[in-house]
Parts: structure tokens; C-alpha cells; sequence
């Protein structure tokens, strides 16, 4: 759901920078694992640079 699930450049508090607060300028690293409709599982990964 796109709508809702959105990569804001905001901490959701779980490591070392607070709730609520940007994250800093840098690399990103992310893995998503999904099912589709069908029940078939992926898996893509990738990174992304923050600047403010």
C-alpha cells in the first residue's frame, strides 16, 4: 500500500536516533520481502543516499 507506506526520511525510534527526528545524510540499506497474490514469495534489495 503506497499510500501508507511511504520512506519519509524519519526515524520510527528504533536505533540510535530518536523518534520522530530526520535521519542524517547518508547510505541506506533496505531488504523487502513480499508475497503476491498468487503466494509466490520475493525478495528485492537496494540502497538509497539521503541528503538533506
Amino acid at each position: 500500500d503506497n499510500s501508507t507506506r511511504v520512506f519519509r526520511g524519519i526515524s520510527e525510534g528504533r536505533a540510535t536516533v530518536n523518534k520522530s527526528a530526520e535521519l542524517p545524510t547518508g547510505t541506506y540499506f533496505y531488504i523487502i520481502q513480499y508475497t503476491d497474490g498468487k503466494g509466490e514469495t520475493f525478495k528485492k534489495d537496494g540502497y538509497l543516499y539521503l541528503t538533506r
